[in-house]
């Protein structure tokens, strides 16, 4: 029936239909519509208005009436024609669902074209967020009050202190959580939203019976912007930690850089906000977003691009992996780069959701089912190639990528654990493999060592790099909770590597060897799991020979395979604990300074910050035994020592999640896709900013991407120089 409505529509000059949702005084009478069709040209004349939404589950619908037929409509778009229906006249909408005839694909391309024009020139774009609820109340209301504070904060003769106190009072918990509920409706993860508010001429929220204006929630997010990026009182950091932590974890920073793009004069003074100029960076930017149509994580940002950016035009006929690897084609022509290789690989699709027929591994799968799990790095935030730009072509069927890369090595070890071990305190366990494989195979570490100044510091980058590198790099004087974020982060990393160890049975085997004339090598105490903690120093120091065996050491703790309840919480001194496992990364001593150290860098900046009354000398503390620590600072310090730990591991858990420890052959550090495997190629291909692995193709005639990685040194074209480009066949 639907069908019948749809006449063919004309592209020069270009046509649109428009809907005319007939009134009733009846909330719940049926919706009754007519459907008409206009040159785009004449439509602002007309004053219609824009619905962006959510189609809703395809399962769930209604019969509206359309010209006389019946239509079926999701719930979820009559729920907002019921809604903004009026009472004594017919209100004129577009609504992509009826104005566009979505079973002709040749008709979906060609008004794609006309969707940034439609938006723009419609006067209103009501936003239908759904129906409302207590929650969405206190979230709107939270809105707008940071919205007034806003305001106020741009006239110079504003009261701070009193502006901060009201922020600070309106940030409990129970708003916080509304505003979280917010951001998960349904709206925000739809990749079409951030074109349709971005262009709007003036855009409304509608939730339930409220309205909020879009330019009220962007005075709030600049307001939030500007409270993350400046010092706050130590009163204030758990709240802002919980707002930062909404804010990140949402796409709305997306909608709204786009959306001061279109309105400049709106986002004067809030440079702070993420930018996405390109579709390489678009595509980047919106791993968040979903899209019923995998083709439209590309077509949605078209109406978006810069006039001389990338070519892309629309074609519904065109299959998944058609669109996906023309997107990598139509970036190298224009911009000379490969960079969205790095997006996905071959790798990250296991498991995950159906495979894309025909997509090569050097394509990136976009949809957010993969992509929001396996993009862990942002390309635009590094140069592993360089200034250099791809020369890459195709072959004719266009399934295989011929490019120049370099190797940066072969993988030489792998973890064979158990897999993820993200529930609660199991993240030490796979911590704890990392530490004592590192160890086990420090000598392929030197050149690691010699390039950071500080082995525990390149370990310590490998596993929380990616968690930082999306904030500005700026000094402490510029940006200074950043700089306390990353330091707190380090030094919950000093105290759970030291926890995790404890130093005892290593330096308990280590004394027993040198009693007994021998080299100190790492081996591990078999049966050392079924001991009790207070036995395992002196099983250690008794052990008979034939219960030792090659293998990292690893502490009695780590040994149990099951955790029925959290480990005691990490002291203090668990910093000395681990300067002294450090020591066996061949640090010596005597370079244990806040100036070739930046952990202990770290350790002096955040003590100083507590006040002129604990300046001690750190490096001399951490070489000193676990009972020689000042009263007056075991007292200052072990009530946030258990917070940093908690802060790190969060890090660690969400860094490390489906990636696994890298170490080459050649003597480098990081992390790699789960998938990856010994002996796989970590490349650095010319035009790509991220290093990817590499892995032989089942026929031996090319390779395959796996995935993007980590390295070491190999992030910013430190190791360039002198190293030949080679051809490489991606299949």
């Amino acid at each position: 029936m639907a069908s019948s409505l749809y006449n063919r529509l004309k592209t020069n000059p270009p046509e649109i239909r428009l809907l005319d949702l007939l009134p009733s005084t009846q909330e719940t009478a049926p919706l009754v519509c007519t459907l008409r069709t206009v040159l785009l040209s004449d439509a602002s004349s007309i004053g219609y208005l824009a619905l962006s939404y959510v189609w809703g589950n395809p399962h769930s619908t209604e019969v509206i009436v359309i010209n006389g037929l019946p239509f079926e409509a999701t719930t979820n778009l009559c729920a907002a024609l019921h809604q903004v229906r009026l009472t004594d006249e017919p209100l004129t909408l577009w609504v992509d669902a009826i104005c566009i005839n979505q079973s002709d694909n040749t008709e979906k391309s060609e008004q794609i074209r006309t969707m940034k024009d439609i938006y723009q020139t419609a006067p209103v774009v009501n936003i239908w967020l759904g129906d409302g609820d207590e929650q969405s109340s206190f979230a709107i209301a939270l809105i707008r009050l940071t919205a007034v504070l806003y305001t106020r904060s741009r006239n110079q003769a504003h009261d701070i202190p009193i502006e901060h106190q009201i922020m600070h009072d309106a940030l409990t918990d129970h708003n916080l959580e509304a505003l979280r509920a917010f951001f998960s409706k349904d709206w925000w993860r739809r990749i079409w939203v951030v074109q349709e508010a971005a262009v709007a001429q003036r855009a409304v929220f509608v939730c339930g019976v409220e309205r909020l204006s879009f330019r009220v929630f962007a005075s709030a997010s600049f307001y939030w912007a500007a409270l993350l990026r400046n010092p706050y009182l130590s009163t204030w950091r758990e709240r802002v930690e919980k707002l930062e932590d909404i804010i990140r974890g949402t796409t709305s920073k997306v909608v709204l850089w786009h959306y001061t793009r279109f309105h400049p004069t709106e986002a004067i003074g809030n440079a702070q906000l993420d930018k996405a100029d390109t579709l390489e960076e678009m595509l980047e930017e919106s791993w968040g977003f979903d899209s019923t149509d995998p083709r439209d994580k590309v077509y949605a940002l078209i109406g978006l691009l810069p006039h001389d950016d990338a070519v892309i035009v629309p074609d519904y006929n065109a299959t998944i992996a058609q669109v996906y690897t023309g997107a990598v084609k139509a970036i190298l022509e224009k911009k000379g780069s490969l960079s969205l290789i790095s997006f996905t690989g071959s790798g990250d699709r296991v498991h995950r959701v159906p495979a894309i027929i025909d997509l090569p591994s050097w394509a990136p799968d976009l949809r957010r089912g993969v992509f929001a799990q396996t993009t862990w790095l942002r390309p635009k935030n590094h140069r592993a190639s360089g200034s250099t730009k791809a020369n890459a072509t195709f072959s004719p069927d266009q399934r295989t990528l011929i490019t120049d890369a370099v190797i940066a090595g072969r993988l030489c070890v792998v973890d064979e654990g158990y897999g993820e071990e993200d529930d609660g305190w199991l993240r030490g366990e796979k911590l704890g493999r990392w530490l004592y494989i590192i160890l086990q195979n420090r000598l392929h570490l030197q050149r690691t060592a010699s390039a950071t100044g500080d082995s525990s510091d390149a370990f310590f980058r490998a596993i929380s790099y990616s968690y930082f590198e999306a904030d500005p790099v700026l000094d402490a004087q510029h940006n200074p909770p950043f700089i306390r974020k990353r330091n707190v982060s380090r030094l919950g990393f000093m105290a759970y590597v030291g926890y995790l160890d404890r130093f005892q049975d290593c330096v308990a085997w280590r004394l027993r060897c040198q009693r007994r004339g021998k080299p100190s090598p790492l081996y591990h105490i078999q049966g050392l799991s079924a001991l009790r903690r207070d036995q395992s120093n002196a099983a250690v120091q008794v052990a008979p020979e034939h219960l030792m065996m090659p293998g990292p050491l690893r502490p009695q703790c780590l040994n149990r395979k099951a955790m029925h309840s959290p480990p005691p919480q990490p002291q203090w001194h668990d910093f000395a604990n681990f300067r002294r496992f450090f020591e066996l990364f061949d640090n010596a001593s005597s370079a244990l300074s806040s100036t070739t150290s930046p952990s202990v860098g770290a350790l002096e900046y955040l003590m100083a910050s507590f006040g002129p009354a604990i300046r001690p000398n750190v490096p001399s503390l951490l070489l000193s035994s676990t009972t020689d620590w000042p009263p007056e600072i075991e007292k200052q310090i072990r009530p946030v020592v258990a917070d940093w730990v908690r802060q790190f591991v969060e890090t660690f858990s969400q860094t490390s999640s489906n990636r696994s420890l890298l170490i080459t052959n050649t003597g480098y550090v990081g992390l790699r896709p789960q998938a990856s495997k010994k002996g796989d190629l970590v490349c650095v291909v010319k035009g790509c900013s991220l290093p990817i692995i590499a892995t032989e193709h089942v026929l031996g005639d090319g390779w395959e991407v796996v995935g993007q990685a980590y390295v070491s040194d190999w992030m910013f074209g430190e190791n360039l120089e002198g190293c030949t480009w080679r051809e490489m066949r991606f299949k």
